[in-house]
């Protein structure tokens, strides 16, 4: 029996989570030929490895792993010319089998064997990007659902891209009843990451769990005439062009006359081109009638005709739907200030008519519901 064999029989499920729950027998491959007799409970790292590979590059970039296991993508990072390579996993054994397969292999890899929690993540340097595959779900059985948010929120800060996965509705993880599309809303409402890209699930995809890339840097957000970016839990809209900061004010505006209803951002500060709000969750399918007449009420009751009430702007986070995006909205008796044209703004859900009632009835008519 080799090293290999030796250190890998000694794993023992039912006291380490990243274990197989077989003796001699690895929960992730090493998709590795010098060590591929090795038999392991999931297949495919390879595989997953060239699909996320093809999203994201780790060339020149710092790589943080939480919950590596036996270090198959530590590995297979450092090999791919990542500058620094720290995996995490407290499964002692499969942390012995990761350093003994990195050093046979030629990969510069540092492994630190303990529990993830806030106060240590916080502690360490900042990473180009962060590999959080399973392993999170079993945060969540540990620490509990608010705790676990919560460190996703802390390693989003700690790196600027975080690839991640978890399975939904899974017992051992203890979010049974979790949608995959649950999972993305999450981890959307968790993080800090302007951009939230859902690439799919991977071949060979276990139990078809969805693959998440979560970024930072500003991005362009339905209109050439904002940008939005997410500062911590909270939503930033703001002008590039000094033409255009009349914008901000009548969002200011819009949200003052709003501030004591539920379905709406609420201000929190402003500037001459910016305005920032709570953050209001992600675009999802409409389904709550009486939220949506509550939208409606709302309005009627402040005198603004919002003029852009499509799908987009119908965020949900948390089963709350709220209605975003003011910039183009009338007060009062307002009849043509601002002017845009039918292209910039509701355009189908508004027939050219700038009738909020209408538009809404669209929305929810797509999404199965009638007004």
């Amino acid at each position: 029996m080799d090293k290999l064999e030796e250190l890998v029989s000694k794993i023992r499920g039912e006291a380490f989570l990243g274990s197989s729950t077989s003796p001699a027998v690895m929960y992730h491959e090493l998709p590795f030929e010098q060590l591929g007799k090795i038999r392991s409970h999931r297949k495919g790292t390879r595989a997953r490895w060239d699909f996320i590979s093809k999203h994201i590059s780790v060339n020149g970039k710092s790589v943080l792993d939480l919950g590596c296991s036996v270090g198959a993508f530590c590995i297979l990072a450092s090999l791919g010319g990542a500058s620094k390579v720290v995996g995490i996993d407290y499964d002692s054994e499969s942390i012995e089998v990761a350093k003994y397969a990195a050093k046979e292999l030629g990969a510069n890899v540092e492994f630190i064997c303990r529990s993830i929690d806030s106060k240590f993540i916080e502690g360490l340097e900042n990473f180009d990007l962060s590999i959080w595959l399973s392993q999170w779900m079993y945060v969540v059985k540990q620490l509990g659902m608010e705790e676990a948010k919560r460190l996703l929120y802390v390693v989003s800060k700690k790196c600027t891209t975080m690839v991640f996965e978890s399975a939904a509705n899974e017992g051992r993880g203890a979010i049974a009843g979790t949608t995959q599309s649950g999972i993305e809303e999450i981890f959307r409402s968790n993080t800090c990451y302007s951009k939230v890209k859902n690439i799919g699930c991977a071949p060979n995809g276990w139990a078809k769990r969805n693959i998440l890339l979560g970024s930072n840097g500003e991005s362009k957000w339905r209109g050439y005439t904002a940008l939005v970016e997410r500062l911590d839990f909270n939503s930033v809209r703001k002008t590039f062009d000094k033409r255009f900061n009349w914008m901000v004010v009548r969002e200011k505006e819009a949200l003052i006359r709003l501030r004591d209803y539920r379905n709406f951002p609420k201000l929190l500060s402003t500037g001459e081109n910016f305005v920032e709000m709570t953050y209001c969750g992600s675009f999802q399918k409409i389904l709550d009638k009486a939220q949506c007449l509550r939208i409606l009420e709302a309005l009627k009751n402040v005198r603004i005709t919002h003029r852009d009430i499509i799908p987009k702007n119908l965020l949900t986070r948390e089963g709350v739907i709220s209605l975003i995006d003011f910039g183009w909205c009338l007060f009062d008796d307002e009849k043509d200030s601002p002017v845009p044209s039918p292209e910039q703004l509701g355009g189908p859900y508004y027939n050219r008519v700038w009738n909020d009632e209408n538009a809404m009835r669209i929305c929810l008519k797509e999404s199965g519901v009638l007004l």
